[in-house]
């Protein structure tokens, strides 16, 4: 899948998870599409300001043949640093929440139902 319809996509779903998790607290300030510039530059990342309550997203983009599961996947980790900014835990931590959370996702086929599921 080309990057431009990787970001669309991404753009969608990360939307959807926004909605469904009711973060409507939360300002998206802008998203940004960048070239892959590193090897292991992430595909996506989000950087917020807590107290603001505002957001911004840069899509990295992947040579990697990425499924549109993996982008609902992708856009439902960026929204769950999100749903746990509050949580005030260190990184590791978080990304363990993530991981559980999109294990049990994953588990139910809820990221395969794509956005009309």
């Amino acid at each position: 899948m080309e990057q431009t319809k990787q970001y669309d996509l991404f753009r969608k779903y990360f939307w959807y998870w926004f909605r469904e998790l009711g973060l409507t607290n939360w300002t998206v300030l802008y998203f940004v599409k960048k070239d892959k510039q590193e090897p292991n530059t992430p595909t996506a990342t989000i950087n917020y300001e807590l107290e603001a309550r505002a957001c911004w997203i840069y899509f990295y983009g992947s040579d990697f043949k990425h499924s549109e599961e993996d982008i609902s996947t992708l856009a439902f980790h960026e929204v769950l640093h999100l749903l746990l900014a509050d949580c005030e835990t260190k990184c590791i931590v978080e990304h363990s929440v993530i991981s559980v959370l999109i294990n049990y996702f994953d588990k139910k086929g809820l990221f395969k139902q794509g956005l009309n599921g």
